[in-house]
């Protein structure tokens, strides 16, 4: 049996969703500089902290081994401390386990992993556009039914 008010509360909620869904998107859109300086910000802060926190350092190790790439913008970044395994991907290294400069790695992190935040927000984008395209083809064949019933 149809029920058309379900139905309209049905047509309500989908079209709440999809006002939230453009509002979010139009904030993220906005505001895509500010979270790209936040990046940064956070890049540079747990780079500084490389030789004393466990974390941080594991991290970085990691972005380096994976991304093949040595420091925040090249391995001269590590000024103050012994250039780390992972930016030579622990194959070339001294008698100590260090990194030796012509080894390593010539490019930096931050410009990797910020093409990765451009191209992860560029699959999120696509997949709210195509989200939001199936939610109001929904909104529209509701109130083709809800006209129907009526």
């Amino acid at each position: 049996m149809e029920n058309p008010v379900l139905l309209l509360i049905f047509i309500i909620f989908l079209t709440i969703l999809v006002i939230i869904q453009i509002t979010i998107g139009v904030v993220v859109v906005t505001n895509v500089s500010m979270a790209q300086e936040y990046l940064d910000f956070e890049l540079v802060r747990s780079f500084r902290s490389y030789a004393t926190s466990k974390s941080d350092a594991i991290f970085w190790d990691r972005i380096q081994i994976e991304n093949k790439c040595c420091g925040l913008h090249s391995y001269g970044d590590y000024e103050h401390i012994p250039i780390p395994p992972s930016c030579c991907g622990y194959v070339h290294q001294d008698a100590d386990g260090q990194c030796l400069v012509e080894n390593c790695w010539r490019t930096g992190c931050r410009r990797i992993l910020a093409n990765l935040y451009r191209t992860i927000l560029k699959y999120l984008t696509g997949t709210a556009i195509g989200l939001g395209c199936v939610q109001i083809t929904g909104i529209i064949f509701a109130f083709y039914l809800y006209a129907k019933f009526r």
